[in-house]
């Protein structure tokens, strides 16, 4: 046993000892140089399969070297290979592979030698050289990172890192960490790296030439990588340049990622790349800082920074941007917390077209319901044209539609946007939208093919349902049109958007008028206006509502218009007079025009009420007029005709007309005459104002060039007048025709017509009461020798009335007048009438021709009659009456010299003869006549008649108990008088004495005179004369009573108002005393 026990310690001595020599001798020659391990390849090369499982490795040569200054053993492997997915044949890694790998041509690797000798691999550093990496990555797998997962609050971030990597930090990281063979590892460097990366599903290649990568172990289970590389595409277009830093601490612990992009070109980067498209259309050069930290495990949750700027490029983002559109620049910072679930963007910029734009704010995906996002932002100014070129499609489309066809220019500034956008809001069909803006300088079309506003500013609110514009300024056809607005709604759904406008101006009417006419409104031509033909001053709001649709017709417009209307003129609206001062308010829609206000036809003020139907049924007319008014003789004169002299004083009307616009066709006018004083000078008939009257009368315009007047009807009181009416469009007089005229006891008709510059008057009728004229006579008498005066019409007058009332109860019948008046008088005027059965009445005016005097006579049968009807004299009864007289020629101021002569007739008392006189018209004559009156056989009365009074030289009278002379002068108004003459009684008798040859004249003082006569005097008023007698006189003969006589009688000594009342007689005396002297009558 001793001996056994001596050979195996002898024996381990001996191997110590060679082992001793021999690693003395292996450190001598790795002191010396480099050694070559070629025939432990295979050793090591499993050795590395043990260490690193699943992972292919293989490498050409392997060299060792000692540093004893620092006791460190160096490993250089050459042409190393690895496949980081795993080899399964070794021969694999001397081929191209297709996976995750890697060509190291040298790897340098420094261990310590103090572990080696305990056993222990302790790697210190590892330099790799120029490698050739290749690694495949998924861009779905990023794409699930940056959209995130569903349904939990933490992230499963583990991505599928190649294996290597993998076992490297787990290995670095391990609890274990320190006693492993990387616990003393401090640095890893990275130089010259060409890195192949690879997309898997679409094999697009990313190329990082000269690759710099920096690993240091920062703290105990704590690892700190860096590197750097640029980035290429297979075409060797340069894609960016990419600087990281990262940092992760201990297995389960926080991880940071910080990298730096350089001038970044996204589309070259995944061109070819089905997913992540947003990205290739982003072709602006991209600098950024990007921060990813992940918490801890078990709870690991992402927090993502990034700060990005992007320089002059263009942006192509479907379905937002199908067409690149410029951006000078884009800057954006991002945060996005995963414990929050949010993504806040602290800001995010853009610039173009001369603008800048920024937006912040919050997006919170939710799980099975709608995102949560509200952001805000705005821009400051942006051109109309640039405006619709960079609105993003889908967001409000229907106004990007709208802004692109209508809006031709303009600046677009100040905006201010806001976007909510969650569960909420979606189901109360809230706006997520809202944009509000300004604007200046638009051109803008609200509906073609009408003129478009130009240069309007405003305010405008932007939503994902609608668009509104406030128009603050601007014109459209040169009118102002602030207050208007367009509102567009509906965006979004399935019918077409749906515009509403409130268009306002205000300006002249004719440019208004000429507004409106375009279509599809063309109002102006429908009322037949003629724009430059009318004034005014008008505020208008249009409100159109109709689809936005390609084709648009005019039925889908709707249509409706408030306007009022100031200083308005209508030319020639009616009776070739315009409306002037109208002020109106309209309303129009399509069915038509309804308007109200005031206006001034003529002289004449009107409240107007129109209603005009644009499409009437065939046959009616479109207008209707309502007008009230207070018509003055002044405003008929002017409109319709002159009612001068029938009509004083104010007629309140109420005017129907209807028509085609200012076209009138016809119309119904309804008169109050309460207040008017009417008369009809030919039959001296008279209504007074404040007794009720009313006249109403239809009115037709529809035959060109005349005004007709039909179912005219006037009702006062017991009176009426029907008839009809006919002026031209001028308003002059044409014809008229009176069906039926009662008026007081007159019941005729009549028909009168314009002819030659004059009048054509038929009347006819069974009673015509000429009373009211002959109690005016001494007024028409005077009239008519008044000076002549231009311009009155001629008249051409018949008549024929079964009765004529006169006064005294006298009635004429069957009488027949057939009169010529030429405007200045009288040429021709033939009167036939019958008194009773026998007696007849016949009156001649003729005319020898134009300028030659004119003949007058008249005969009566019974002449009593006559003149008490007429009013001449009241005391005459019976005798035959006729009167000649010469007249001056027509158209000269009237004179005349005649000769009346009446035969057999009595003058008799008033209160006696069958003749009734008015009562309180009894002349004084009464109280100088008996009971039974003066019988005269005959009287004779010269007269002339110049300048208005009727002068009478030589008149005398005879009868068998009486004669009388006459001389002096009247006044053709039979107001005045001053007559003078002779009483002789016993006639016959005494003027036997003056039948004696040479004193005859000396007895009876001259040609009917007497023996024994008495002077008179009838001075003053006709209606109340003075009569005088001068009773010396009787005894005086006639060659000594002329003296005492007085002179002939002229009407310039009787004042107008001279009054000298005469003794009145006593009314209860039998004898007929004289009231004073109470003496008999002087004759009987």
């Amino acid at each position: 046993m001793r001996r056994w026990l001596k050979r195996c310690a002898y024996l381990i001595c001996i191997v110590a000892a060679l082992m001793v020599l021999a690693t003395g001798l292996l450190l001598a020659r790795l002191a010396m140089k480099p050694l070559s391990l070629e025939l432990f390849a295979g050793s090591l090369s499993q050795y590395t399969d043990d260490l690193m499982p699943g992972i292919g490795f293989d490498f050409a040569k392997i060299s060792l070297y000692w540093d004893r200054s620092t006791n460190r053993l160096e490993i250089v492997l050459n042409d190393v290979a690895l496949d980081m997915d795993g080899a399964a044949d070794k021969t694999g890694l001397k081929e191209e592979f297709k996976g995750n790998g890697a060509r190291l041509p040298r790897v340098y690797l420094v261990l310590q030698a103090k572990a080696l000798l305990k056993r222990q691999v302790r790697l210190t550093q590892i330099v790799i050289t120029r490698p050739d990496v290749r690694v495949r990555w998924s861009a779905k797998a990023i794409e699930a990172l940056l959209e995130g997962p569903s349904g939990n609050s933490t992230l499963d971030l583990e991505l599928d890192a190649p294996g290597l990597l993998t076992e490297i930090i787990n290995a670095l990281l391990a609890p274990d960490a320190l006693a492993s063979t990387f616990s003393t590892l401090d640095h890893v460097a990275v130089d010259g790296a060409h890195v192949t990366l690879v997309e898997d599903a679409s094999g697009t290649t990313w190329l990082m030439p000269e690759t710099q990568l920096q690993f240091r172990r920062a703290q105990a289970q704590a690892l700190h990588v860096s590197g750097r590389g640029t980035l290429m595409t297979q075409g060797d277009s340069q894609a960016g340049q990419l600087d990281f830093d990262a940092t992760v601490f201990g297995q389960k612990g926080r991880r940071q990622l910080d990298v730096k992009l350089s001038d970044l070109r996204l589309p070259l980067l995944v061109d070819g790349l089905d997913i992540l498209p947003v990205l290739a259309g982003i072709d602006m050069p991209l600098d950024g800082d990007m921060r990813i930290d992940l918490s801890a495990k078990p709870d690991r949750s992402l927090v993502f920074l990034l700060d990005a700027h992007a320089k002059k490029g263009q942006v192509t983002l479907a379905p937002w941007y199908p067409d690149p559109r410029p951006f000078d620049e884009i800057s954006t910072s991002v945060l996005f917390d995963s414990t929050q679930r949010a993504l806040e963007i602290t800001g995010l910029s853009a610039r173009f077209a001369d603008t800048e734009m920024f937006v912040s704010g919050t997006i919170i995906p939710q799980q099975d319901r709608l995102s949560f996002i509200a952001l805000k932002g705005g821009f400051s100014a942006l051109g109309v044209d640039d405006l619709s070129h960079y609105w993003p499609r889908t967001v409000s489309n229907g106004g990007r539609e709208w802004i692109e066809r209508n809006l031709e220019s303009g600046r677009i500034s100040n905006g201010e946007l806001t976007f909510l956008h969650d569960e909420e809001a979606h189901a109360d069909e809230k706006d997520g939208l809202q944009l509000d803006f300004q604007f200046d300088q638009l051109v803008a079309h609200v509906l073609r093919p009408m003129p478009p506003i130009l240069g309007a500013k405003g305010r405008g609110h932007l939503t994902d349902r609608g668009l509104t514009l406030h128009i603050e300024g601007g014109e459209a056809d040169g009118l102002p049109v602030a207050g208007s607005q367009v509102v567009l709604s509906g965006f979004g759904k399935s019918e077409p958007t749906a515009a509403d406008i409130q268009l306002k101006m205000s300006g002249a009417l004719p440019q208004i008028l000429r507004l409106i006419d375009y279509e599809p409104l063309g109002y102006t031509t429908a009322f037949g206006l003629d724009p430059d033909s009318l004034s005014g001053r008008g505020d208008l709001v249009a409100y159109l509502a109709f689809p936005l649709v390609k084709s648009l017709s005019l039925n889908d417009v709707g249509i409706a218009i408030d306007a009022t209307v100031n200083d308005l003129m209508l030319p020639d609206i009616f009776a070739a007079t315009p409306l002037t001062e109208g002020q109106l308010a309209l309303k129009i829609d399509r069915e038509g025009l309804q308007a109200s206000g005031t206006g001034t036809l003529g002289p004449a003020s009107l409240h107007i009420d129109w209603d005009e139907r644009f499409s009437p049924p065939p046959g009616d007319l479109s207008s209707r007029f309502d007008i009230s008014t207070v018509l003055t003789p002044e405003s008929l004169k002017a409109l319709l005709f002159d009612p001068d002299p029938y009509l004083e004083g104010p007629v309140p009307a109420s005017i129907q007309l209807l028509g085609r616009g200012p076209d009138i066709q016809r119309g119904h006018i309804d008169l109050a005459l309460d207040k008017a004083r009417l008369s009809l000078a030919l039959m001296d008939w008279e209504k007074l104002p404040d007794n009720k009257a009313t006249m109403g009368f239809d009115l037709d315009l529809s035959q060109d060039g005349k005004v007709l007047i039909n179912q005219m009807k006037i009702q006062a009181a017991n009176d009426h007048l029907f008839g009809a009416m006919q002026f031209d469009e001028e308003g002059v007089f044409q014809s008229a025709r009176f069906d039926e005229i009662v008026l007081g006891e007159n019941r005729l008709s009549a028909d009168l017509k314009a002819q030659n510059g004059g009048f054509d008057a038929r009347i006819k009728g069974p009673v015509f009461d000429l009373r009211p004229a002959l109690s005016t006579l001494g007024e028409k008498l005077e009239a008519s020798g008044a000076p002549a005066m231009d311009g009155r019409p001629s008249i051409v007058f018949t008549a024929d009335f079964e009765s004529v009332l006169s006064l005294s109860d006298i009635t004429f019948s069957n009488v027949r007048i057939d009169a010529r008046h030429t405007g200045m008088n009288w040429a021709k005027f033939h009167l036939d009438a019958e008194l009773g059965a026998d007696d007849a009445v016949k009156l001649r005016l003729d005319s020898a021709g134009e300028g030659k005097e004119r003949s007058f006579g008249l005969e009566a049968q019974n002449a009593g009659h006559v003149l008490a009807g007429m009013g001449l004299f009241d005391n005459a009864e019976g005798g035959a009456f006729t009167l000649d007289a010469t007249l001056t020629a027509a158209g000269t101021p009237l004179a005349a010299t005649g000769r009346a002569d009446l035969r057999d007739f009595r003058i008799v008392r008033g209160e006696t003869s069958d003749v009734t006189i008015e009562e309180g018209a009894a002349s004084q004559l009464d109280q100088y006549i008996g009971k039974n009156g003066l019988l005269f056989n005959q009287m004779r009365v010269p007269f002339t008649l110049s300048n208005g009074i009727v002068d009478i030289e030589g008149a005398r009278a005879s009868g068998p108990s009486l004669g009388l002379t006459l001389e002096g002068q009247i006044d053709e108004k039979l107001e005045r008088v001053n007559m003078n003459g002779i009483i002789v009684p016993a006639y016959r008798l005494n003027a036997l004495l003056g039948n004696i040859p040479l004193l005859g004249g000396l007895f009876t003082g001259g040609k009917g005179g007497g023996m024994f006569a008495l002077s008179y005097r009838i001075k003053g008023k006709v209606a109340d004369p003075t009569i005088s007698v001068n009773a010396l006189t009787a005894i005086i003969p006639g060659i000594l009573r002329k003296p005492f006589e007085g002179s002939k009688g002229t009407l310039d000594k009787v004042e107008p108002d001279e009054e000298e009342p005469s003794p009145e007689p006593d009314s209860e005396s039998d004898e007929g005393l004289d009231a004073d002297s109470k003496e008999p009558p002087l004759f009987h």
